[in-house]
């Protein structure tokens, strides 16, 4: 018998420069359109994602915060290389922090987060901006022993 695995969190972007606070806000919405329709088992496809608009009475006041959830089919057993698609796709964003969390019927309730480490900040004001290539992890398994 198959069992629902849901997954939700947030990324919160990166405040850009005053000159252009939006600035690394379309670089990253531009990362998240440019994920795949469809993609293979673990998803990780652009229709998981929900960005608010740049203005605060549209979402954002300073941080842009990217959403995102779904429901899959045994996701736990594939679950580290979900882990390794989401830290890719943090590898192409400017961004701060980002928690995941998964609900799984069979392993229960985790809770993952990633922080930017602060010495990759510098390079979000660079010419051209360059994403953060080193994080910190804290949470849950990355993988379950199912079997």
């Amino acid at each position: 018998m198959t069992q629902q695995s849901i997954i939700y969190g947030f990324i919160q972007g990166a405040e850009g420069m005053k000159s252009d606070p939006h600035r690394l806000h379309r670089l990253n919405r531009a990362v998240i359109e440019a994920l795949p329709e469809k993609d293979s088992f673990p998803h990780l496809s652009r229709a998981m994602f929900a960005i608010p608009g740049e203005d605060p009475t549209a979402g954002t006041y300073k941080s842009q915060i990217i959403h995102f959830g779904a429901s899959m089919k045994d996701v736990e057993t594939h679950w580290r290389p979900w882990l390794e698609k989401f830290e890719a796709l943090l590898r192409k964003l400017y961004w701060f922090n980002a928690v995941v969390q998964l609900r799984g019927e069979v392993v229960g309730d985790m809770q993952y987060e990633w922080t930017v480490d602060a010495n990759q900040i510098v390079h979000y004001f660079a010419e051209p901006p360059k994403p953060a290539s080193k994080f910190y992890f804290d949470g849950g398994p990355r993988d379950f022993d199912l079997g």
